[in-house]
């Protein structure tokens, strides 16, 4: 990693905080609220006045963008939200999906172990879904075993390991010869022959720069996104809250703030798996967000 002294006084807050925020963070516990409890266009405003933004350069020559909003403010409706995202250009970055399908002890260790030299940025995927099998425990006696599922199309490789869902909705990110790429259910499968490496999740988020969340549910729980912009930038965001973070609409018109209000302003943008699930880890800072301690992981996409 390569940086001028001041941008390296600029990376070390970011990442002092970041940590500090993965630290005392296991899981959170989202919540319901009233429709008078959302945030608005003005909240967001002003969360975005205080966003600290780093460039980073790592030792094998690629540049990034890493951002971060933290509420300190007591007195703020905000008071505790925690957001950090990274801005990659989409002309370099290609994507991987590997398929872990394990209960693991230490999630930061995990991703750890999972990152090669090329990955700049790795990040929890999909859904998955537990169904109970037949089976036999150690004496040979019938027992049921419960395993997870990955829920929606994976593919690794070109080797599809869950089938594609049209009934999921949602949307696919994928990898192909020409990069990475978002696209609507309803529009995937005419770019199957293309996948080298896809995950299917759902909901849509953002479609063609407008929201395709029509409307709020109220429930607010951590969120993680993958997004582009008109600027041809793949943005992942993580959104963090004791709490709760966003519902999915807030989430949605998160990602839709312009860039003249210090807003990502994506054109297309993916929710993945959030609530008690969502990790960042940025190999080059070593860097993790989000959640600590034990649990299912399922699939894990790497941005390279």
């Amino acid at each position: 990693m390569t940086h001028s002294r001041t941008n390296r006084l600029t990376i070390l807050a970011v990442v002092a905080g970041l940590s500090s925020a993965t630290a005392c963070l296991d899981r959170s516990n989202g919540h319901r609220i009233s429709p008078e409890q959302g945030y608005s266009e003005t909240d967001f405003t002003q969360l975005l006045r205080s966003r600290v933004d780093a460039s980073i350069r790592t030792s094998t020559g690629f540049t990034f963008k890493l951002h971060r909003i933290t509420n300190r403010n007591p007195a703020s409706d905000a008071f505790g939200l925690d957001i950090a995202w990274i801005e990659l250009p989409a002309e370099r970055l290609h994507l991987r999906v590997t398929q872990s399908g394990t209960t693991e002890s230490d999630y930061g260790a995990a991703f750890e172990q999972l990152a090669d030299p090329e990955d700049q940025a790795l990040l929890t995927g999909g859904y998955w879904v537990q169904r109970n099998i037949p089976a036999k425990d150690s004496e040979g006696k019938d027992t049921i075993k419960s395993i997870e599922d990955p829920l929606g199309l994976v593919i690794v490789n070109y080797k599809t390991l869950s089938p594609f869902l049209r009934d999921m909705g949602g949307g696919v990110v994928f990898d192909s010869k020409s990069g990475v790429n978002i696209q609507p259910s309803s529009a995937a499968e005419e770019f199957t022959n293309e996948m080298i490496n896809a995950i299917q999740c759902k909901p849509l988020l953002v479609d063609e720069g407008r929201t395709a969340m029509i409307s709020d549910d109220h429930q607010r729980d951590d969120r993680l996104a993958i997004g582009l912009t008109a600027s041809r930038t793949v943005v992942v965001l993580l959104a963090l809250h004791p709490h709760g973070a966003f519902t999915l609409y807030e989430l949605a018109n998160f990602l839709l703030m312009p860039a003249e209000s210090n807003g990502i302003a994506c054109v297309r943008a993916l929710n993945l798996d959030g609530g008690p699930n969502p990790h960042l880890y940025v190999p080059s800072l070593n860097l993790h967000f989000g959640r600590k301690g034990s649990g299912h992981l399922n699939n894990i996409i790497h941005l390279r």
